[in-house]
């Protein structure tokens, strides 16, 4: 053991792959990827099916309602460079619930969370209170489920958006293009040096996404702390085109984590040239359209695109 949902999780998570079209690969357009702005996205239908085996012409991409041309298209699985932070400070043991916010259960979620993978995914551990620990460094899955990192909580303060920081410093170190920061915490920040905006922009600025784990329980919603924390997580989130979930039970987190392992092995990888008429450190909105083939069933009709809001202009 390593010791209320914002949006409605379904009970099954699946994978729709599109009949007789093969996976694509653009590795020319990797030789210019310093000039490129990169997007992880995720196409899934309202019951959380992931739709896979899409080509590149289903995506259309709008730059401030500008058409931009795909530069670069990956559908295949790659492996993901994977930050854990877990929250173990005193805020954590506020909750009703013992199923979700204790060492143990996060413990076993990571474990879930490792056994789902892509066996050749790296990951780092931090836990923190008034300060982050490195737990780990980059290790294998089966590094860390052999070697079993305890999660010692703590009774100390919180300092959540000082810890997230240290984590994205870390990513300077990863393998893989590929990266994502899975947070374990209730979103309460009562001590970090580094202010919730600068945060954000920083995570507006990267091209990892974020996913947070909430602890927010049924008995705390409308509170002042279920109710803040929320909006921290959900904010922090929607800045990478991430998704926060708040399971109210072990059974509910196991399903997230499931899930969210499941969608890091199929996600699309897009690149485009980014505007090189704008103002540097210019914010540019971006939107993304995936007009599905016919052959697909009706369920994917209709479909929810996830993928970074934006990027600001070099």
């Amino acid at each position: 053991m390593f010791g209320k949902k914002l949006r409605q999780l379904p009970t099954l998570v699946a994978l729709v792959t599109i009949p007789f079209l093969t996976p694509a690969f653009s590795p020319g357009p990797q030789q210019a990827a310093n000039e490129l702005v990169m997007l992880n996205v995720t196409v899934r239908n309202p019951d959380g099916q992931n739709l896979t085996g899409l080509t590149r012409d289903a995506f259309e991409l709008l730059d401030e309602k500008q058409v931009r041309s795909v530069a670069f298209f990956e559908n295949t699985e790659a492996p993901v460079s994977i930050g854990i932070l877990v929250d173990t400070s005193s805020s954590m043991q506020l909750f009703d619930t013992r199923d979700t916010t204790r060492a143990k259960p996060i413990g076993d979620a990571i474990s879930e969370l490792l056994e789902h993978g892509n066996p050749a995914n790296e990951y780092f551990v931090i836990a923190f209170d008034s300060k982050p620990r490195f737990l780990t460094d980059w290790k294998s899955a089966r590094e860390l489920l052999d070697q079993k990192p305890a999660l010692l909580q703590e009774k100390q303060d919180t300092a959540l958006f000082d810890a997230c920081w240290v984590a994205l410093e870390k990513f300077n170190t990863a393998r893989n293009p590929r990266r994502a920061l899975i947070l374990f915490s209730d979103g309460s920040d009562n001590v970090s040096k580094l202010s919730f905006k600068k945060l954000r922009e920083r995570l507006k600025a990267s091209d990892l996404t974020l996913y947070g784990v909430g602890v927010v329980t049924g008995a705390d919603i409308g509170t002042a702390l279920g109710m803040e924390g929320q909006s921290i997580l959900g904010e922090l989130v929607d800045a990478t085109g991430g998704e926060a979930f708040f399971p109210e039970s072990k059974k509910a987190l196991s399903s997230v984590v499931k899930q969210i392992a499941l969608e890091l092995r199929h996600k699309y990888r897009i690149g485009f040239e980014a505007d090189k008429t704008s103002v540097s450190n210019k914010w540019h909105s971006l939107k993304i359209r995936v007009n599905p083939p016919a052959n697909v069933g009706a369920e994917f009709k209709k479909v929810i695109v996830r993928s970074r809001p934006g990027y600001f202009t070099k």
